[in-house]
């Protein structure tokens, strides 16, 4: 507290009926209540600022463990996804091969038995293909859903840290209001222990 407000606050004590020593006693009472109330409650707020920056870094980090996870499940999707598509330029090829052996067909009577023959064999195999790369796409569509379920659990667990945070938020703040109500409370304390006129 400045000498000024010190010597002022004299003042007003002597000014309601306290004398000069009183009023002088009342005068730093005050002061070292103030000083002793703003240090704690400076250091308060300090720990209070680091437990929630190192509860707000903990759950920051989880959440993005968990970004980095459901990125490597999005690669390892993209690389089936390729993995099909060059199964698929397999099967197109093989059509290919099919149109040339029917091309080849149409100028052989004699062995169009034959041919057919092998073109049917030729389509089972595309057949049992196509029902692959059809099994093959029911689990992406599995694994796509298990990643959807991630980002909602994800979701959830973020909104759940938005309300932890607004929790603590209150709390510091009815701390704070105690602080404050706290140091008023000193001063009708020593207003009743010294009071006006004594």
């Amino acid at each position: 507290m400045p000498i000024t407000e010190e010597l002022e606050n004299v003042k007003k004590f002597e000014s309601a009926g306290f004398s000069h020593e009183q009023a002088k006693v009342l005068a730093e009472t005050l002061e070292l209540a103030q000083v002793a109330s703003h240090e704690y409650l400076k250091d308060f707020i300090r720990d209070e600022i680091d437990k929630l920056r190192i509860e707000f870094g903990n759950e920051f980090k989880k959440i993005h463990d968990q970004f980095k996870d459901v990125n490597v499940q999005f690669r390892d999707v993209h690389e089936q996804f390729k993995d099909v598509n060059g199964q698929f330029k397999g099967v197109n090829d093989q059509f290919k091969n099919v149109h040339e052996q029917f091309k080849d067909i149409n100028g052989q009577f004699k062995t169009v038995h034959e041919q057919f023959k092998e073109v049917n064999i030729q389509f089972r195999e595309v057949h049992d293909q196509f029902k692959d790369v059809n099994g093959q796409f029911k689990t992406i569509h599995d694994q796509f859903k298990d990643v959807n379920n991630q980002f909602r659990d994800l979701h959830k667990e973020i909104n759940a840290s938005e309300l932890r945070m607004r929790a603590s938020q209150t709390d510091l703040l009815v701390k704070i209001f105690g602080i404050v109500v706290g140091t008023v409370g000193v001063a009708v304390t020593i207003l009743k222990l010294f009071p006006p006129g004594s």
